[in-house]
């Protein structure tokens, strides 16, 4: 079952191999720069695994599933295109 985790690295990682791996793991939005919402099948753990195996395993990334009905999982005041991501989901 598809579901939504918010996928966040420290800042000061800038690296295309690590961007590259959060985009291969579903479709995806960026915010921040440094913070991702991502559509998968995978849990957290194994997003975890696949995105830093062979590289990253020292660096801090945090990775959480997101209910993704509204009022229940998210709510605040973001660009629209983010709300118009959530709702494709």
């Amino acid at each position: 079952m598809k579901k939504i985790i918010l996928v966040i690295y420290d800042p000061s990682i800038e690296n295309d191999v690590l961007k590259d791996r959060i985009k291969s793991l579903g479709r995806s939005y960026v915010f921040w720069n440094n913070h991702w919402l991502v559509e998968t099948n995978l849990t957290a753990e194994e997003a975890y695994h696949k995105i830093t195996d062979n590289g990253f395993e020292n660096q801090s990334i945090f990775i959480s599933v997101i209910n993704s009905k509204p009022s229940e999982g998210y709510w605040g005041i973001m660009n629209k295109t983010l709300w118009s991501w959530l709702k494709n989901e």
